[in-house]
Formats: structure tokens, sequence, C-alpha cells
């Protein structure tokens, strides 16, 4: 008779399948001369990355796998840390979206990539809500997802992707010194739709 597998043995397949599924939304924005970011394919040839990791608007390439595809930015969000990514021929977003937001306490695997390109996973979970403080007179921030996150290189622009295969949250270091907090996907898409839209 077969033992059955351990917990941990389950958990760790269940964290490394979670990040394989979302791997192909997962990309790298580069510019010329500066090191890259991760971002994330959420649309239609669009890509939102971290508006902090892009030093200039020109000169962008975004990569996936093998490919370079030439990116142009379609609209910034100053507060929430956004750069909307117009790439032309990447075609429609493999990330599957939620449409709930997720409780405290909720499991979920970070997803991004490193400096290098490799694939990092890393299981997580959403620790409640938050509202970073923000410079003087800039807009006030809504509620986003508080996270037992490290910041590290590369996790800005990554997701939180839930048991489900659902993402939650995309990831950004460059609202809360010292952690990670989510913009839920309700609000991240919202917003991007006005970028797409208006430009800002």
């Amino acid at each position: 008779m077969t033992a059955a597998p351990s917990p941990l043995k389950v958990l760790a397949d269940a964290i490394r399948e979670t990040a394989h599924a979302a791997s192909a939304g997962i990309v790298q924005v580069r510019a010329r001369g500066a090191r890259p970011a991760t971002a994330a394919h959420i649309g239609d040839d669009l890509v939102v990355a971290p508006l902090h990791g892009l030093d200039r608007d020109e000169g962008l390439v975004v990569i996936r796998g093998d490919d370079a595809f030439d990116a142009t930015v379609a609209g910034r969000d100053d507060a929430l840390d956004l750069a909307l990514l117009r790439v032309a021929g990447f075609g429609a977003s493999p990330l599957s979206l939620a449409t709930e937001p997720a409780d405290a306490a909720q499991l979920v695997v970070g997803v991004a990539r490193s400096w290098q390109g490799d694939l990092m996973a890393r299981l997580a979970s959403v620790t409640g809500q938050t509202c970073p403080l923000r410079r003087w007179r800039a807009e006030p921030l809504p509620a986003l997802l508080r996270t037992d996150l490290a910041p590290g290189r590369g996790v800005s622009g990554g997701v939180l992707v839930d048991p489900d295969g659902r993402v939650q949250a995309w990831l950004t270091t460059g609202l809360s010194r010292g952690s990670v907090v989510g913009i839920p996907t309700t609000l991240l898409m919202d917003r991007l739709a006005r970028l797409a839209a208006h430009g800002r």
C-alpha cells in the first residue's frame, strides 16, 4: 500500500502548480540601461507595471519568455504607483482575475520574477486592510490589502493568487515603506480602465 504524501509535499506541490499556472501572465518590463521590473499581463495588449520601477516613457520593452515586445506608456496613476503599458501584438491576458475581495487570513501565493527573469513564488497570507499615508495634499488612498510578504527585488509588479487560481491583488512596495501591499483586483481594473481611456 502506497503511503499518502506528507501535508508539506501537498502544500509545496500546490504552491508550485499555482505559480506555474500564473507564470504566463507574469512578465518583465525593461528600459535601456535600467534594471527590469516585474509586470502583469492584465488585458488585451495591456500590461501593468510599478511606476517607481520605470525611469522613462520611451524605449520600453516587455519580455515574455524569449520574446521581446516594444511597449508604450498608456497611462500613469501616481497615487497607486501604476503604469499602464500598451504592448502591440501581446494578445489576451492569461490571468484569471478575482471578482470578490479576499478576506483577512486568506492564504495566497505571491508570484513575481527576479531581475534575471526567473519565476519566484512564496506562500503568503492577506493579513487585513491598510491605508498607507501619502505626502501632504496628495489624493487619499483607498483601502489596500496588507500582506506578510517581505520586500525584495522583483516583488513589485507581481500578483497574489488565491487557491482557486484567481489574481486577488497586484503588488507594490511603492506605497508603504518597508512593506508590500496589494491593490485589490477590482480597484486595479477600475483604475486601469480610467487610464486606458484618459491616460491619468
